[in-house]
C-alpha cells in the first residue's frame, strides 16, 4: 500500500491555497464538461482512474483529512472548515499538454469557502515546500473559482477568478475539465466554459496531476480521465519562418510586387497569447501552439474571425497557414471591406481540393463567383505553409495564393470596411477547416 505520508503536503499547501479567499463535448465516451458542440484536439485516453486500486487510492486519515474507498469512487474529505487541506496521491502520469476531466459528487460543504482542488504540472516526488511547483485550480462551494501558480511553495498572482453559474450543493454532481496547451488554459464545468486564460508565472513544461479538498469539503470522485492532445504534433509541419506576401518580392505580378505595401494596420504577435480572441467555444475556435502558431477551426458551418481595428478602403490582407484536417470543399478565405458587423463583405476563398473563388456576400447570400479556378498545389495537410492574400485598391482587388496572382476583378458595391478570416466546413461531410496559422497581416496598399 502506498504511504499516506505523501498526503502530508497539507503543511505547505495551506500556504499556497488558503490565502486565495476573496469546457468541447464529444458525446459517447468523450468529455462531457465542455459546452455541446465543442471539439477538443484529443488523441487518446492516457489515464483512467481505477478507484478500486488500493495502492493508488489508499484509505487513511491525516491531519484534517480523510480518504476512503466509496461505492463507485474514492472519498476525499476535508474535516476542518478552518484549515483541513490535502491531496490524494498524485497519479503516476507526467504530461505536458493535456485535457483532464474529473466527475465528482458533493457530500458536504461546511462553509461557502469549502473547495475542490485540482493541481496540474505538479512537481513529482516533492518532499518540501521549496520543491513544490504547480498550477492550482480552486472551485468553492459558493461557486467562486480561481487559479494561480505556486512556485517553490510560494503562491503567485491570481491568473483568473470568477463565479460559476451555480453553487456546489450537497448531493449535486459535477464534471470539471481542464485543457492545458503550453501556457494557455481553458477551464470547463458542467457544460460551461468558465474561463480561457494564460498563466502568469514562468511556464512549467510538465508534471503530475492530483486532486484534493480544503476547508470542509467532502466529495466522492467517481471518474477521472486524462487525454493526450494532437496540438503538439502539428507544429513541425509548418515553417514559422515561411515567407509572406508582405515580406517577399517573389510575387509573379500585380501591385504587391510592383508597389509593395505601406504601414502595418494589423499584425498580432502570435507568440503572445491574447493577441487575438481565444477560446475553444467561439465560432472560430483558437488554441495557442508552440512556435508562435495558433490552431484554428470553425465550430459552425461558416465562422468568421474579425481582424480587430481594421477599417479602411485600400489595404493588403493576408493569412499564412497550414492545414491539419479538411475535406475537399472545406474552405479558408480572406474577407475585406466588411460592413454591418460582417453582414456584407468580399471574400477570396481556397478549398482543400484546390478550387478557389472570390465573391460578394450580402444579407441575400453569396453572389456568383467574381473570379474562380483551380490551383495545382492545394493546401492539403502535410504540404507546409501557404499564403492567401488580397490586395485591394480603389474598386479593384487582386487575389494571391502562395505569392502568385490568381486573378483580379473590379466592383464598387462596397467601398471600405473591415477584414477577417473565414473558415467553412465541407457542405457534404460537415468537415471543418482545421488550420495552423503562422501569421495574420493587414498593411496599407500603396
Amino acid at each position: 500500500m502506498r504511504k499516506l505520508g505523501v498526503l502530508l503536503w497539507s503543511t505547505f499547501l495551506i500556504l499556497g491555497l488558503l490565502p486565495l479567499t476573496p469546457t468541447f463535448a464529444q458525446g459517447g465516451d468523450g468529455p462531457t464538461a465542455p459546452p455541446d458542440g465543442t471539439a477538443l484536439p484529443l488523441v487518446e485516453v492516457v489515464y483512467e482512474a481505477d478507484f478500486t486500486d488500493s495502492e493508488q487510492w489508499p484509505e487513511g486519515t491525516i491531519t484534517g483529512m480523510e480518504f476512503a474507498a466509496a461505492d463507485g469512487g474514492y472519498q476525499i474529505t476535508s474535516i476542518n472548515a478552518d484549515a483541513g487541506i490535502g491531496l490524494a496521491p498524485p497519479i503516476a502520469l507526467s504530461i505536458d499538454n493535456f485535457y483532464s476531466e474529473v466527475s465528482f459528487t458533493i457530500e458536504s460543504c461546511q462553509v461557502p469557502e469549502s473547495a475542490f482542488l485540482f493541481l496540474t504540472r505538479l512537481t513529482p516526488n516533492a518532499q518540501t515546500a521549496a520543491q513544490l511547483d504547480t498550477y492550482a485550480f480552486v472551485l468553492q462551494c459558493s461557486g467562486d473559482y480561481r487559479s494561480r501558480s505556486i512556485t517553490a511553495g510560494n503562491p503567485g498572482d491570481i491568473d483568473v477568478q470568477g463565479r460559476a453559474p451555480a453553487a456546489l450543493d450537497e448531493g449535486s454532481q459535477h464534471v470539471m475539465g481542464v485543457l492545458m496547451i503550453n501556457n494557455s488554459v481553458t477551464w470547463y464545468l458542467d457544460g460551461t466554459e468558465l474561463a480561457t486564460y494564460d498563466v502568469l508565472s514562468p511556464l512549467r513544461v510538465d508534471g503530475v496531476l492530483a486532486i484534493g479538498a480544503q476547508r470542509g469539503l467532502g466529495y466522492i470522485a467517481t471518474s477521472w480521465r486524462v487525454w493526450s492532445l494532437d496540438s503538439t504534433t502539428v507544429v513541425s509541419t509548418i515553417d514559422p519562418s515561411a515567407d509572406t506576401g508582405t515580406t517577399t518580392d517573389g510575387a509573379s505580378e500585380g501591385p504587391l510586387s510592383e508597389f509593395g505595401v505601406g504601414d502595418l494596420i494589423y499584425n498580432p504577435d502570435l507568440t503572445q497569447p491574447g493577441s487575438i480572441p481565444t477560446g475553444l467555444s467561439q465560432p472560430v475556435a483558437t488554441l495557442y501552439l508552440a512556435g508562435g502558431q495558433v490552431g484554428m477551426y470553425n465550430r459552425e458551418s461558416s465562422a468568421i474571425l474579425p481582424f480587430e481595428g481594421v477599417q479602411a478602403r485600400d489595404y493588403y490582407a493576408e493569412v499564412v497557414f497550414g492545414t491539419r484536417a479538411c475535406d475537399d470543399a472545406s474552405l479558408i478565405a480572406v474577407i475585406w471591406r466588411a460592413a454591418g458587423e460582417f453582414g456584407s463583405y468580399y471574400a477570396f476563398g481556397m478549398q482543400c481540393d484546390g478550387s478557389y473563388r472570390a465573391w460578394l456576400e450580402t444579407p441575400d447570400g453569396p453572389s456568383e463567383p467574381l473570379v474562380s479556378g483551380e490551383v495545382s498545389q492545394p493546401p492539403v495537410p502535410d504540404t507546409g505553409a501557404h499564403s492567401l492574400g488580397v490586395y485591394v485598391k480603389g474598386d479593384t482587388a487582386w487575389l494571391y495564393y502562395d505569392d502568385t496572382v490568381l486573378g483580379s476583378f473590379t466592383d464598387s458595391t462596397l467601398t471600405e470596411g473591415g477584414a477577417g478570416l473565414l473558415l467553412q466546413s465541407d457542405p457534404a461531410t460537415a468537415k471543418a477547416m482545421d488550420i495552423v496559422v503562422v501569421s495574420l497581416t493587414v498593411a496599407e496598399a500603396r
